[in-house]
């Protein structure tokens, strides 16, 4: 008997979510409380959740703040935009070195739970970290900035991949896949 052989183009469709946009309401209340506590002065607040935990974003004496809050309403980290010259020695001196046709936008103070102090620097589509003496750490793609437009937190990824059947030894194989991804409105 010959082998059958089925092919098919499937297409699965995936929300890949780096952050979801939810509202004051949604969030628990000792988060808020946690937040209302610590930031009685912040205006322009805007929430998002982040896996399991929270992360809320504001305006504080017109310098842009954020803070990531587990369930629990613990604090992990917040982080509060510098100017670039508020920057350890030496972080701008790596930029022009290490990205000679880019140009540093932004600087951020990061602190963990534990007091640990980072700065990350944004660099068209990247995000730079430097320990809080000024040495390199690593490079992050932003995707926020990078990947979609900014004002959006959400996009789809298509997946594309023919797949194979043999009827007869009932094998299954998937190759050829193709990533799109696709700006969500």
């Amino acid at each position: 008997m010959k082998k059958a052989i089925a092919t098919m183009v499937v297409v699965f469709f995936a929300t890949f979510t780096f952050a979801q946009k939810i509202k004051e309401k949604d969030v628990p209340a000792n988060v808020k409380t946690t937040f209302q506590a610590k930031y009685p002065t912040a205006k322009e607040v805007k929430w998002d959740k982040e896996g399991e935990a929270y992360e809320v974003s504001f305006d504080l004496d017109k310098i842009d703040n954020s803070v990531l809050m587990d369930a629990l309403g613990n604090i992990v980290e917040t982080e509060v935009e510098i100017d670039l010259n508020q920057l350890p020695t030496g972080i701008l001196d790596y930029v022009k070195t290490h990205y000679p046709n880019k140009k540093a936008k932004e600087g951020a103070k990061i602190t963990d739970a534990q007091g640990n102090v980072t700065y990350e620097v944004a660099v068209k589509g990247i995000d730079l970290i430097f320990d809080s003496t000024g040495k390199f750490i690593k490079e992050e793609k932003d995707y926020f900035k990078s990947d979609i437009n900014a004002d959006k937190n959400q996009f789809n990824i298509f997946i594309t991949c023919i797949c194979h059947f043999n009827i007869e030894s009932s094998d299954f194989s998937c190759k050829h896949f193709r990533l799109n991804k696709r700006q969500r409105r």
